[in-house]
């Protein structure tokens, strides 16, 4: 039982532990992402759970089934004990018996203690022994909304408790016989393909608890995957296919894509079947509608995801996106789809302007990108633009501007609409600090709105919730790897090196060790009085004067692991001319 864990711990104290209520809401079968919660107690997809703070610590509700709580409430139901029972066990009496559920003698007498309306009710039937081993029954709410209750076998009768896991698939006689086995999410759409003559199957609970079941039934079988039509039924698939893959034998395993389907967002596939018996009465063409559909599925394995990554490629769907200089995007590859990179750099090195003039050149170049600048004002950062757009550094000078008011008109006139197109890519938050799991939520935002590039600058000044800082980093950075995966888009941070730095080196960038962990690519810009390096340009080799240095620290994409590239920042028109790879060690000063 999941109370005897905390077995001397004071209940106000364990109301207090935030990290243990989440905890136990995943023992329980919930997918917790923060403080997001997709609810172990109902059919809850979106999530409509949440934990959050109140005056005695940390409690939990759900807004869909409407249970809520303290840690000790969802012990409590977790475990089947009542609250007394939760607080002496607590206190390590162990002499607290168990209230012993309610036994009811059939199937008929379970149903009819529901407090709905029972809409279906499912037996999870043991192949060899005929034993109902798990029963799921859904009900429909006064709302609308469904509800789900697990039972099982229990001596002679049925309670109202899931069996221990890992729980059984769905139809495991028909699988047996069966070359080909079809996946979906809910016994209903499961029931509705068997009308067809097609074998399939489904994990108990919904999705985001695949790993509660026990999959081995299809092993060495053909398996198709078929997701509902939105995130959360695409998630739960991909987590079955990792688990389906580790079987053995191995399953050969093929994807389908609902949207290819022309279903609408969170349409299954019992609603695709719906729309072809509206259309079709001849039950040998709504079969043959099916396999056709079935037919459009991906093969997948462990091998797949090279031979797609091959195929976009040579499409043109994977590559990487250019730098306005060559040899930083050639030596890194560093904006690869899915990848994150990190551009570090001492106070005064540019990194701001090498931002904004990268995010220039992307957007002029048609790669739809988004900065969102946590510090100053979109003003602030617009005016930097035109000033790199005109050449003409003064137009961030109000002494410059002041003293030149018409050629400052000029250039503003001469770029106006540029920069209305342009500074829809920036954002910015002045008046308020975002905290790191905004900023996820924002980049995640951006992604579904079709960018290619998302940054943020600096990522230093985003507030963190708790005082447990690592654990905030490890978790953002994880967050933005997963959107930058999912969305086939390249994420860019610009942070600090820590305060005592003196030399770059990727286990000195501010922050937890997420940051250096999670990236691909890593660029120090170091800013130093002019110095004299031999340079490899495109010309040969020769003596170069330069003040800034882009030190490629990691490099996981490209060939450019450990070089030095040599740049120039112009303050004229505060933009930087790459020179060339530093061949040999640099000398302060000309010769």
């Amino acid at each position: 039982m999941i109370v005897e864990r905390f077995t001397g711990r004071r209940a106000d104290e364990l109301k207090r532990d935030e990290s243990a209520l989440a905890d136990v809401l995943r023992e329980a079968g919930a997918e917790v992402k923060r403080r997001d919660v997709r609810c172990p107690f109902c059919d809850d997809k979106k999530p409509s759970g949440s934990i959050y703070a109140n005056g005695n610590g940390f409690a939990y509700k759900c807004h869909k089934c409407r249970f809520g709580g303290s840690i000790l409430d969802v012990i409590a139901k977790v475990d089947g004990l009542d609250i007394a029972a939760v607080f002496k066990r607590l206190k390590g009496d162990t002499r607290t018996k168990q209230k012993s559920p309610t036994t009811y003698p059939d199937i008929e007498s379970l149903k009819a203690a529901m407090p709905y309306s029972v809409d279906a009710i499912y037996q999870y039937v043991h192949p060899d022994t005929g034993k109902v081993e798990m029963i799921v029954i859904r009900m429909v709410r006064p709302d609308g909304d469904k509800e789900f209750r697990q039972a099982r076998s229990e001596g002679t009768g049925f309670i109202q408790k899931a069996p221990a896991k890992p729980w059984p698939i769905y139809n495991r006689a028909r699988i047996r016989n069966a070359d080909t086995v079809v996946v979906v999410e809910g016994e209903g759409c499961v029931h509705a393909l068997h009308e067809y003559n097609i074998v399939a199957t489904t994990s108990p609970a919904g999705a985001g608890k695949a790993h509660h079941a026990n999959w081995n039934p299809l092993a060495g079988k053909n398996v198709i995957l078929w997701p509902d039509n939105d995130e959360p039924g695409r998630a739960h698939m991909a987590q079955g296919e990792k688990i389906l893959q580790c079987l053995e034998p191995a399953p050969r395993i093929a994807v389908l894509d609902p949207a290819c389907l022309d279903l609408s967002e969170k349409e299954d596939a019992a609603d695709f079947i719906a729309q072809l018996e509206t259309l079709h009465s001849d039950k040998a063409q709504i079969q043959a509608a099916i396999l056709e559909g079935l037919n459009t599925a991906k093969p997948k394995g462990i091998a797949a995801g090279v031979g797609e990554m091959i195929e976009d490629t040579i499409a043109g769907r994977r590559e990487a996106v250019k730098w306005p200089w060559g040899r930083v995007g050639g030596l890194t590859k560093a904006l690869q789809p899915g990848t994150v990179t990190i551009i570090c750099g001492n106070v005064g090195a540019s990194k701001s302007f090498i931002l904004l003039e990268t995010s220039a050149y992307w957007h002029e170049n048609g790669i739809k990108a988004a900065v969102f600048e946590l510090e100053e004002d979109r003003d602030f950062h617009l005016s930097r633009c035109l000033a790199q757009k005109s050449g003409t550094a003064g137009m961030t000078d109000p002494d410059w501007i002041r003293d030149n008011p018409e050629q400052a008109r000029a250039i503003y006139a001469e770029n106006r609409e540029w920069l209305d197109d342009f500074g829809r890519c920036i954002f910015a938050s002045p008046d308020t600090q975002p905290t790191l799991e905004q900023l996820a939520e924002w980049t995640k935002a951006r992604a579904k709105a079709g960018c290619r590039i998302i940054a943020v600058d600096p990522i230093t000044v985003a507030a963190h919730r708790t005082r447990n800082v690592w654990e905030e980093d490890n978790a953002f950075l994880h967050d933005i790897k997963r959107t930058a995966t999912d969305y086939r888009c390249s994420v860019v941070l610009v942070t600090h090196p820590v305060k005592t730095v003196s030399f770059p080196d990727v286990t000195q960038l501010a922050g937890g060790a997420a940051y250096s962990r999670f990236a691909q690519t890593i660029l120090w810009l170091e800013s130093h009085p002019e110095k004299t390096s031999q340079v490899k340009t495109d010309c040969g080799t020769a003596d170069v004067l330069h003040n800034r240095t882009l030190h490629l620290l990691k490099v996981r994409n490209g060939k450019g692991q450990g070089m030095k590239l040599a740049f120039n920042f112009k303050g004229e028109s505060l933009t930087l001319r790459e020179e060339g790879i530093i061949v040999k060690k640099s000398k302060v000063g000309s010769e």
